[in-house]
């Protein structure tokens, strides 16, 4: 029922991506026009939503099928088209409230393909970009969860994976001699909700780093 609604505000928005199965897996499929905030017409994707199983408790994925996007990592799409449209922990900490597929298209699968197009014209992204593979995670522990130091990340990891949160009025891991409610007390609650597979493949590279050092 919940789908069922959702597609039908997809239709409301962009009336010509539709409800599809292929080889028993769900999408939204079709074709996406892009305009300017100003209304003028851009240009037009063919796309597919991949619906997760567990929808809408997991990630939806993007697939750009009429291959205007040059298949290279600058441009944050695989060979076979799907495309990165968010850094992996921001689109799961989403998928714990709930992703609707209405939602992720107006929220990412837009804005993405609008910066394709600013990109193709300006050679950058209009709002930036996080890095490619691993340093785009580090970009995104020092910027969003003000993490900078691989021992401490590693720490802080290690505490959520051992589902030991520090008491709001206990020092903060961190070493900064701060109480944890005025120090890493948010970052430590947005990875939680991560999923521990994600943050295990963190804790694995940032080990790499210290090894290598």
């Amino acid at each position: 029922m919940k789908l069922q609604k959702d597609i039908e505000l997809i239709k409301e928005v962009f009336p010509k991506l539709g409800y599809a199965v292929h080889k028993k897996k769900k999408f939204i499929k079709g074709d996406i026009d892009i305009c300017d905030v100003d209304g003028n017409y851009w240009d037009t994707f063919s796309i597919a939503v991949l619906i997760p199983e567990k929808y809408p408790f997991d990630v939806p994925i993007l697939f750009e099928l009429s291959e205007k996007i040059p298949r290279e990592d600058k441009r944050h799409i695989s060979k076979l088209g799907q495309c990165c449209v968010d850094i992996d922990h921001e689109l799961l900490h989403w998928s714990k409230r709930g992703i609707l597929i209405s939602e992720f298209i107006k929220s990412k699968v837009y804005p993405f393909l609008a910066n394709q197009l600013y990109y193709e014209e300006k050679g950058e992204y209009a709002n930036g970009e996080y890095d490619h593979f691993f340093n785009g995670v580090k970009q995104f522990y020092a910027t969003k969860l003000n993490l900078h130091d691989p021992k401490i990340i590693i720490e802080v990891i290690n505490f959520i994976l051992a589902n030991k949160i520090p008491g709001r009025n206990d020092l903060c891991p961190c070493g900064n001699n701060k109480k944890f409610k005025h120090c890493h007390e948010s970052s430590f609650h947005y990875l939680k909700s991560v999923d521990r597979s994600r943050l295990l493949k963190d804790l694995g590279e940032f080990n790499l780093i210290i090894n290598k050092e």
